[in-house]
């Protein structure tokens, strides 16, 4: 069963190389508050989940692939978040406009999330601060990158 970076690292890497694959994408990779979203509910821009392990053991997962000549890409949601008021970006500023599109047009109805004004300021702002945060805390605890 693969349930934790190091489960990840230890049993299916090595099988990965051997089958001759160079690359691997890990999805869903920031926090996200409800597992049933496969990620896509995204809570915490910043970090990467800690449902699988810690920071330590995704740098570990990183370097071995690295290692072993494998990439890894990650999949970073940038499209849409969890529509949570507590722990989401939901009503961040006391409104549901600052960063998602407002009334139905923000919110899915069938995957039940909200979906960024992607081309607004606090929006494209904050999505490049977001990249580039989880990309420089990625390259500190996952080696040469």
């Amino acid at each position: 069963m693969i349930n934790t970076y190091a489960n990840f690292r230890d049993d299916v890497l090595p099988r990965i190389k051997r089958l001759g694959y160079n690359a691997i994408q890990i999805m869903d990779i920031q926090e996200h508050s409800y597992y049933a979203s496969f990620g896509f509910h995204v809570t915490n821009f910043f970090a990467p989940s800690s449902r699988f392990g810690t920071p330590d053991d995704l740098k570990s997962l990183i370097d071995k692939a690295h290692e072993l000549g494998i990439l890894v890409l990650m999949d970073i949601v940038h499209s849409h978040a969890s529509n949570n008021v507590l722990d989401g970006l939901n009503m961040f500023d006391g409104t549901d406009g600052h960063y998602f599109h407002t009334r139905s047009r923000g919110h899915h109805s069938v995957w039940v999330f909200l979906s960024f004004r992607s081309f607004s300021i606090h929006c494209t702002s904050f999505r490049k601060i977001a990249s580039l945060a989880l990309a420089i805390k990625v390259r500190q605890f996952g080696g040469s990158g």
